[in-house]
C-alpha cells in the first residue's frame, strides 16, 4: 500500500525474490537448462541431418535463431556476479531478434538480401528452388521475435520490459501450441503446407520454439507468465496440460503416419489420431477436475487464513507504531502511515530503498549504509529472536530524531518461501536526550561543565594505560582566600569566577588534555608533556597555567583578582592515575602550608610527611581517649619588668609522649589543631589545669589560656566557653584568654558575642604575638581586649633604640597606655632586650631570661633577685629560639 491506496504493481510481483534479480530455486535453474539443452540438441540435429542427407544445410536459420536464443536464457540465469554472461546473453537475443525482423522484413516488402542466400556448407543449391526462398517462414520468425524480445526484455526490472518479457513469451507459447494442436487434428486448412513444409518439420520447429517459451518462463519463475501460477498454484495443471497436450501431439502424429502407412486410408489415420488425442484430453479434463477439488479445499482452508492475516494488516496498516516491510535483502517493500508520519518520507519515496539509507551510525554495529548488512542480520532470518538497535534518523528538514528500531522475522503469506523482515520504529528522542543529560550530569561537574573527580581519574588513567603513553603533568589547583571573594561579593559572583577559571583552564588544555574541578575552588588538569626535556616543559605547562588563573576578571561590575597554589606531579606508565592526583594534592598542600600563591612539585619526602602527621594524629587520639593524663600543661612566669615580681603565668601545654618524652606544643599542634575535636579536648584540659594552678597563686596573680583560631571557629567552642565560665567563678578575675592577632582579625558573628560574654564575667583577653598581624587600630576599639603581647620577632629587634622595631614597639605601648591595656613583651632572653622593652614603655616581661616553663610543681616560683641589669647566671644561649 502507498498513501492509502493499492501500490499499481502486483502483490505477488513485489514480493518475489525475482523483484531484486532472485534467479529463483534450484528447480527452476535445473529445468530451465534441461530446455535449453533440449533446444540446441534438436536444433543442432536437424542441421546435423540435413548436412547428411543433402551434404549440406538447407534452411538452417531456424536452427541458428532458436539456438542464439537457447543460450541467451541459459547465459541469462548465471550468478548476477559474471557481468559477462549477462553481457553475451543481451548480444544473442538482440542478433536473434535483428535476424528474425530482417527475414520478416524480407517477406513484406518482397525483397531479397544477397548474403542471406547463402547456405552453411556453401552448396550449389539454387535458394530460389527452396521454400520461401531458402529462409525460414514467417510465422516462425514471428515467434522467433516474440520470443527474442521477451528474452532481452528479461535483463531490464522496469514494467515496459516486464510487460514486453511476458507479452512476447506468453505470444509465442500460445502461437506454438495452436500450430501443434493443428497438427494434430488436421483439418482443410493443412498448417504443414502453409509452413511450405511436412508436418514434422512444422512439429519439430514448434515445439522448440515452444521449449524456447518454456525456457524463458523459468528463467525467471517470479515474472509473468509463470509467476501468477505459482502464486496461485496453479502451475500444476499448466505443466500437466502443456505435457498432455505436447504427448499427445506427438503420439497423434505417430498414430496418424502408422495407420496412413498401413492402411493407406487418411480417413482412418485421422481417426486414429483423434483418438490419440481425444483420450490425452478426456485425462487432462480429469486431471483438472480433481485438480480443482484440491484446490477448492484448500481455498477454504485459506480463507480462513486469509482472514485472519487480513486482519492483522489492517492492524499493522492502522497502528500508531510505525512499521515496515523489509525483504531479505533489507530493501523497503511497503510502509504504514505512521512510518510515514514518523520519518516525513512517503512510502513511494522509502519503497526500493535500504533500511539504513537514512540512519546514521548505529552505537554497536559501526556503519551499514553503503555497506555490507550487519552481522546480527543472518541469523536473524534463520529465525533468531527480534533484535532492538537505538539508532539516529535523519529527517527530510536535516533534523535528527533518535528510534528504537526492531527487527523481527515475518512470513509472506502469497508465498511461503519468501522471507521478509517486520520493522518497527519508536521516536525515543525525548529518553535519549534525559538519557545522555543524566550521563553528562553523572560525569561533569554541574556548575562549570569540567569533568568531576571520578571522571577526571578515569580517562586520565586511559592515557597512561599503554607503555608507549606520553608523560602526563597532573596539576591541582586551588584559589587562594577564595572565600573572600563570596564573603564580599556574593556566591553569585563566586560561581562565575568559578566558570570564569574554568573557561580559562581548557584554553589552556590540549586536544589530549582533561581539565576537571575536584570540589569548591579546587580544579585539576592533566596533559602530555612533549620533548624531551620534561621538566622544562612541564615549567612551561606550569607557567601557562598559572597566567591563566591568576588575572583580573570584570565579574557583574566588580574587579577580581584571583590568585592560586598549584601543585604538580609527573608520570605516566605505569603509574596510576589516582597516585599522580594525590601526589598533586599533597604537593599542594605543602605549597599551601608555605603560604600560598606559588607551584610546588611533588616530593616523595611529602608521602613520609603526611604518612608520619597522621601516625602522630592517630597517636593524639589515642592518648586522648586512653585518659592517661599524657597531655600536662606547664607554666612560665610573666613578670614586672621594674620589680621582676611574678604578675602572671602563661599555661603552654605538653605532651609526655611514651617514647619521646616531653614534646613541646610547636611539635605536634598544628596537627592536632587539624582535627577540631582533638583540640577541643586539648583545650578543655588546659583550661581545667590552668584553672587549678590559678586558685593555688597569691591573690593579684593571672593565668593566661591560649585559644587557636580553629577551636574558636568550630562548634564546639561554646562547651570551652560554658567551661572557662564555670572555672571563671570558682577563681574570679584569674583567667586570662590569649588569642592571636590573625585571628582576632577574623573575629565576626557568634564567637565575637561568646568573646563580650566571658569578657562581661571578668575573663581577660589579650591579642598575642601582636605586630605579625593584621595590625588595626579598630581591632583594639572594636574588641573587648584587656591587653597586648608583644611579639618577640620585635623583642629580638630593639637592642637597637634607633631601628624601625623599636618606633614600633614605642608606638604601640603608647597606644596600649592610652586604652587601658596591660603590656607583655615575650621572647626576652637577654638583660639588654630588657632594658630595651622597659624603655620603649612595656610594663610586663616573658622569656627565658627569667625562667623557662616548668611543670606546675615548681611554682609558685620565688621572686628573682636580679635585676635587668645585671648578668644573670646559669641563662640559656641568648641565640637559642623559644618554641612556646
Amino acid at each position: 500500500m502507498e498513501d492509502g491506496h493499492v501500490a499499481a504493481e502486483p502483490r505477488w510481483l513485489a514480493s518475489a525474490p525475482g523483484r531484486t534479480g532472485d534467479r529463483g530455486p534450484l528447480g527452476f535453474q535445473i529445468v530451465t537448462q534441461l530446455l535449453v539443452v533440449a533446444v540446441v540438441a534438436l536444433s543442432g540435429g536437424r542441421l546435423v541431418m540435413q548436412v547428411l542427407q543433402d551434404g549440406h544445410a538447407l534452411r538452417p536459420w531456424t536452427a541458428i535463431i532458436t539456438t542464439a536464443i537457447a543460450l541467451a536464457v541459459s547465459f541469462r540465469t548465471w550468478p548476477p556476479r559474471f557481468r559477462w554472461a549477462r553481457t553475451l546473453a543481451n548480444v544473442l537475443a538482440a542478433g536473434a531478434l535483428v535476424v528474425s525482423a530482417t527475414f520478416l522484413i524480407e517477406q513484406l516488402t518482397d525483397t531479397s538480401i544477397r548474403f542471406l542466400d547463402l547456405a552453411l556448407s556453401g552448396g550449389d543449391v539454387d535458394p530460389s528452388t527452396l521454400p520461401f526462398g531458402g529462409r525460414p517462414s514467417p510465422v516462425s520468425m514471428i515467434l522467433a521475435v516474440l520470443i527474442a524480445g521477451g528474452v532481452l526484455a528479461l535483463s531490464w526490472n522496469s514494467k515496459a520490459a516486464v510487460i514486453c518479457s511476458s507479452g512476447g513469451i506468453l505470444l509465442g507459447t500460445s502461437a506454438s501450441a495452436w500450430i501443434l494442436i493443428e497438427l494434430a487434428f488436421p483439418r482443410s486448412f493443412r498448417i504443414e503446407e502453409f509452413f511450405q513444409s511436412t508436418p514434422s518439420v512444422v512439429a519439430s520447429s514448434s515445439l522448440v520454439l515452444l521449449a524456447l517459451a518454456a525456457a524463458a518462463a523459468t528463467a525467471r519463475p517470479y515474472r509473468t507468465p509463470l509467476g501468477p501460477m505459482l502464486t496461485t498454484r496453479t502451475w500444476p495443471l499448466a505443466v500437466v496440460g502443456i505435457a498432455t497436450l505436447l504427448t499427445a501431439t506427438v503420439l497423434s502424429q505417430v498414430g496418424y503416419r502408422l495407420a496412413l502407412s498401413t492402411s493407406g486410408d487418411q480417413r482412418t489415420a485421422g481417426v486414429a489420431a483423434f483418438l490419440i488425442e481425444g483420450a490425452a484430453l478426456t485425462g487432462l479434463v480429469m486431471f483438472t477436475v480433481w485438480y480443482a477439488a484440491i484446490q477448492q479445499s484448500r481455498a477454504a482452508e485459506l480463507a480462513e487464513r486469509w482472514a485472519a492475516t487480513s486482519t492483522f494488516s489492517d492492524i499493522i496498516y492502522g497502528s500508531a507504531v510505525a512499521m515496515a516491510v523489509l525483504d531479505r535483502d533489507g530493501i523497503v517493500k511497503d510502509t504504514n502511515p505512521a512510518h510515514q508520519a514518523l520519518t516525513g518520507r512517503s512510502g513511494r519515496a522509502v519503497r526500493g530503498t535500504r533500511w539504513d539509507d537514512n540512519l546514521s551510525v548505529p552505537q554497536s554495529q559501526g556503519p551499514t549504509r553503503g555497506s555490507e548488512l550487519p552481522e546480527w542480520w543472518e541469523p536473524l532470518l534463520a529465525g533468531a529472536p527480534a533484535r532492538t538497535e537505538r539508532r539516529e534518523y535523519q529527517l527530510p528538514d536535516g533534523t535528527t530524531i533518535w528510534t528504537d528500531i526492531t527487527f523481527a522475522l515475518a512470513r509472506d503469506p502469497a508465498n511461503a518461501q519468501e522471507v521478509l523482515l517486520l520493522e518497527q520504529m519508536v521516536d525515543v528522542t525525548a529518553a535519549h536526550t534525559a538519557e545522555e543529560e543524566l550521563s553528562f550530569r553523572s560525569t561533569h561537574d554541574a556548575l562549570t561543565g569540567l569533568l568531576t573527580r571520578d571522571e577526571t581519574t578515569r580517562v586520565f588513567g586511559q592515557d597512561i594505560a599503554e607503555p608507549d603513553s606520553p608523560t602526563m603533568l597532573t596539576a591541582v589547583i586551588d584559589l587562594d582566600k577564595f572565600k573572600m571573594v563570596n564573603e564580599a561579593y556574593g556566591h553569585p559572583v563566586g560561581d562565575q569566577v568559578l566558570i570564569d577559571i574554568g573557561e580559562q583552564l581548557l584554553e589552556v588544555a590540549g586536544p589530549q588534555s582533561h581539565v576537571g574541578r575536584l570540589g569548591g575552588d579546587e580544579f585539576i588538569i592533566a596533559l602530555p608533556l612533549s620533548g624531551q626535556d620534561t621538566e622544562q616543559s612541564a615549567r612551561q605547562c606550569v607557567e601557562r597555567i598559572t597566567a591563566a588563573v591568576e588575572r583580573d576578571l570584570m565579574v557583574s561590575g566588580f574587579v577580581v583578582r584571583t590568585a592560586a597554589s598549584i601543585g604538580v606531579s609527573i608520570g605516566g606508565y605505569p603509574s596510576r592515575a589516582d597516585d599522580l592526583i594525590r601526589n598533586a594534592s599533597a604537593a599542594l598542600a605543602q605549597a599551601k602550608r608555605d603560604g600560598g600563591r606559588r607551584w610546588l612539585a611533588f616530593d616523595h619526602t611529602f608521602h613520609t610527611q603526611a604518612t608520619q602527621q597522621m601516625r602522630l594524629l592517630e597517636e593524639i587520639r589515642a592518648s586522648l581517649s586512653s585518659r592517661s593524663e599524657e597531655f600536662e600543661t606547664w607554666f612560665q612566669p610573666i613578670v614586672t619588668l621594674q620589680t621582676l615580681a611574678t604578675f602572671g603565668y602563661e599555661s603552654l601545654v605538653r605532651w609526655n609522649h611514651r617514647q619521646r618524652g616531653i614534646m613541646a606544643a610547636g611539635a605536634w599542634i598544628e596537627i592536632a589543631e587539624t582535627d577540631l575535636s582533638v583540640i577541643h579536648q586539648i583545650g578543655l584540659i588546659t583550661a581545667r589545669q590552668a584553672a587549678q594552678f590559678a586558685s593555688q597563686l597569691p591573690a593579684g596573680q593571672q593565668v593566661s589560656v591560649n585559644v587557636s583560631g580553629a577551636h574558636l571557629a568550630s562548634r564546639e567552642f561554646p562547651e570551652f566557653v560554658d567551661l572557662i565560665l564555670e572555672l571563671n567563678r570558682s577563681v574570679p578575675d584569674r583567667l586570662v584568654l590569649e588569642l592571636t592577632e590573625t585571628t582576632l582579625a577574623r573575629l565576626s558573628g557568634p564567637g565575637l558575642n561568646r568573646l563580650n560574654q566571658m569578657a562581661d564575667a571578668g575573663i581577660g583577653l589579650w591579642a598575642d604575638d601582636f605586630g605579625t598581624g593584621f595590625s588595626s587600630v579598630a581591632h583594639l576599639r572594636d574588641l573587648p581586649l584587656t591587653g597586648l603581647k608583644l611579639d618577640k620577632s620585635f623583642t629580638a629587634s630593639l637592642e637597637n633604640p634607633t631601628s624601625t622595631a623599636y618606633r614600633i614597639a614605642d608606638g604601640l605601648s603608647g597606644l596600649a597606655d592610652g586604652l587601658g591595656l596591660a603590656t607583655v613583651a615575650e621572647g626576652i632572653e637577654t638583660p639588654l632586650q630588657a632594658q630595651r622593652v622597659a624603655a620603649a614603655g612595656w610594663t610586663y616581661g616573658q622569656g627565658w631570661l627569667f625562667s623557662r616553663p616548668n611543670p606546675p610543681q615548681h611554682f609558685p616560683p620565688v621572686r628573682a633577685s636580679v635585676s635587668p641589669n645585671q648578668k644573670q647566671p646559669n641563662l640559656p644561649n641568648q641565640k637559642h629560639q623559644q618554641t612556646d
